[in-house]
């Protein structure tokens, strides 16, 4: 009932109080002696000692790792339609005339040809011989183009809703 520096309100029974003392947030090192990174370390070494806190955190970046693997997933799934699905078959390459396909063999011998001077230049090793590339050459469903990119599809769109359903969620 003995209010100092503070007012007192007709029907509270309870009030809230700041502590005000000397120690520093979120550590007593000095402050001289703590650079930007050792504060940082400090102050996250302080929110991860919180066991609720703990958990979240390790919740959300195991969610973050989950939508950086999506990420090349669709990197992977992009470079297989357009690799494999939307890419003509060889019998249709072989069959081409002289005309249009010329250009277009001219124009991909071009980038080709690009690649390996920019390649070179960077000082990477580009062998004529190429190995097995990161993309698979064969259809998900052999034989079906559409059933195929039907399946990269919801490849595409199960884990991206799935993702949403989370961020919602979180």
């Amino acid at each position: 009932s003995e209010v100092q520096n503070a007012a007192l309100g007709l029907y509270l029974r309870t009030c809230r109080a700041k502590i005000i003392d000397d120690d520093l947030y979120p550590t007593n090192q000095s402050v001289d002696g703590l650079s930007g990174l050792g504060l940082m370390r400090e102050y996250v070494k302080m929110n991860l000692g919180d066991p609720q806190v703990f958990r979240s955190t390790c919740l959300h970046l195991f969610f973050d790792l989950i939508k950086g693997l999506y990420l090349f997933l669709t990197f992977y799934l992009s470079m297989y339609l357009v690799d494999v699905v939307l890419s003509p078959g060889e019998e249709a390459a072989r069959g081409k005339e002289e005309g249009e396909g010329a250009e277009r063999r001219m124009l991909l011998s071009a980038i080709h040809g690009a690649a390996k001077h920019a390649a070179r230049a960077l000082g990477e090793d580009f062998g004529e011989e190429e190995g097995p590339g990161m993309v698979a050459h064969t259809l998900i469903i052999p034989g079906h183009r559409r059933s195929t990119a039907m399946v990269i599809a919801a490849l595409y769109i199960v884990p991206f809703g799935l993702l949403h359903m989370v961020d919602l969620f979180r």
